[in-house]
């Protein structure tokens, strides 16, 4: 029973990030909530370590793993909040499930089963739907598009790479490698920290801590307490949690063509973790 409450506080973690990614960014330059969220993951993992066995990992990989996740995805879903709300971006970030499908495909020779196809067929109308007027209306569901892209090649490279790995070790690692890239380019093309309020200061830091840090620990933990079939179906959450979330702190809600579009990335994420 508590490996489940803990799944269930995984996938609502995530959720919960994205609003309040959405939230800091009112005041936060992309680039500045970047640097925010990755070193306050970075930190939060480094005290858990602090109470873990070290075991050494394989850096050859782990610059590029690390630069893409979660330094480059969450700058491009940053950049996406900007001009679309925290709903849209829950819903479209979802298809990350279908990109690592169809990239493990090409990459790893993955074999995919005709329901796996047909579950990503419906995903893709589901994004399309989801994505709705913000293609034309600034360009936010780009973003989000190329932020979930860039996690099916993070994954993809992880199995290829990084299976034999010791979890929470790689998973230091790779946060190690994104805070110091994201404060590296901070520091290059930015050079200085908007002010901002006490509550954005708030939501900035608990969208590292929610997005990065905690999830992290909690999903690395549950990997070898629960079967994969059944984190792979608890990904259909993370949406769930997000969009209740952006609706509860006013970062917006669906419309109807995006509540249909939301429920086939749901239906495309159920059917493609429960392929073989």
């Amino acid at each position: 029973m508590k490996n489940w409450l803990i799944l269930l506080a995984c996938m609502a973690s995530w959720g919960v990030s994205n609003p309040l990614a959405d939230i800091a960014v009112t005041r936060f330059a992309p680039l500045t909530l970047t640097a925010i969220e990755c070193t306050v993951g970075f930190l939060f993992l480094a005290v858990v370590r602090l109470f873990q066995n070290h075991v050494k990992v394989r850096w050859r990989y782990l610059w590029w793993i690390g630069a893409l996740q979660p330094f480059a995805a969450w700058l491009l879903g940053n950049y996406g909040y900007k001009s679309a709300t925290a709903s849209t971006g829950v819903i479209i970030l979802s298809s990350e499930a279908i990109f690592s499908l169809l990239i493990a495909r090409l990459w790893l020779a993955h074999k995919i089963s005709r329901a796996s196809l047909l579950a990503v067929a419906i995903g893709i109308v589901g994004v399309a739907l989801a994505a709705g007027g913000s293609l034309s209306a600034g360009g936010g569901a780009i973003f989000f598009l190329l932020s979930a892209l860039l996690f099916g090649i993070y994954s993809t490279g992880m199995r290829k790479y990084l299976m034999g790995e010791d979890p929470f070790s790689v998973a230091f690692a790779q946060t190690t490698v994104s805070a110091l890239l994201s404060l590296l380019v901070f520091a290059s093309f930015h050079r200085h920290l908007e002010s901002a309020p006490t509550h954005i200061w708030i939501a900035a830091i608990a969208s590292g801590i929610f997005g990065v840090g905690l999830p992290f620990v909690a999903f690395n933990f549950l990997s070898s307490k629960l079967p994969s079939k059944v984190t792979g179906s608890a990904l259909n959450l993370i949406p769930v949690a997000g969009v209740a979330a952006s609706a509860l702190l006013g970062r917006g809600v669906p419309t109807l063509i995006q509540g249909v579009g939301g429920a086939l990335v749901l239906f495309s994420i159920w059917g493609v973790s429960r392929a073989a």
